[in-house]
């Protein structure tokens, strides 16, 4: 298995989903339902805790496809299928 390539994948998707994150925590606060009394800093904690949360989703959910996909290759060829379905 390779895993830097495993690696890579989680961490792509990580940004996708931190962006994702982000962008859910900007929709979600509408001016009319900001808190004033709060602080400003606990609003952009709020916010980085969306795009935390993108971000670990998205490493998991990428790793694991990654390595499912690894493990279905090195299946395949152990069985000696090819890509389009038939045998040697």
């Amino acid at each position: 298995m390779n895993f830097r390539l495993v690696l890579f994948s989680g961490l792509v998707t990580a940004l996708v989903g931190a962006g994702i994150g982000y962008g859910i925590s900007r929709i979600e606060r509408n001016p009319s339902q900001v808190n004033y009394k709060n602080p400003y800093s606990y609003q952009i904690i709020y916010g980085r805790y969306f795009a935390g949360a993108g971000a670990t989703l998205g490493f998991c959910v990428g790793a694991g496809l990654q390595m499912v996909k690894e493990l279905k290759e090195a299946r395949d060829r152990e069985m000696g299928i090819l890509d389009d379905g038939s045998k040697f």
